[in-house]
């Protein structure tokens, strides 16, 4: 994707990670049926194919459906989306503990001076959880 290279290069610019950036795509000319007719219109499994390069590769986290489809909507919400973040899973355990995990500037941004958090060992840091990351209120308390 062009537009990747360029939301890369300008976070680069200001000092972010490029990881760091939320990546929307709004998908327009999409349908689901029982068979295949192109790029996400075809049943689900279809979609999941196509859409979890989209998600790995390229950093997209969010997908907005740009039709008034009920039927399309569910079955996004309630097949397609949950197949896609258990492929993802899948992918991202079979590529080892904290593989591509960055922490957000707000994550940074609670980090307090006095720890060396890079002296926690990398087995360690890839399921460690910070104030400021999104896990942390449900692990903070025992």
């Amino acid at each position: 994707m062009t537009a990747n290279r360029l939301i890369d290069e300008a976070a680069v610019a200001a000092g972010r990670d490029p990881r760091e950036i939320r990546r929307l795509l709004n998908l327009f000319t999409v349908d689901v049926s029982s068979r295949s007719r192109g790029f996400l219109q075809g049943p689900p499994e279809q979609w999941v194919e196509q859409l979890l390069p989209l998600v790995l590769d390229e950093g997209v986290s969010t997908f907005l459906i740009g039709r008034d489809d009920p039927h399309l909507i569910q079955t996004f919400g309630q097949e397609i989306a949950p197949a896609l973040r258990d492929a993802v899973a899948k992918e991202r355990a079979a590529a080892g503990p904290g593989a591509g995990r960055v922490r957000t500037v707000a994550a940074l941004a609670e980090r307090h001076p006095s720890l060396d958090y890079d002296a926690l060992p990398q087995s360690l840091a890839a399921r460690s959880v910070e104030p400021g990351d999104r896990e942390y209120e449900g692990v903070r308390h025992s």
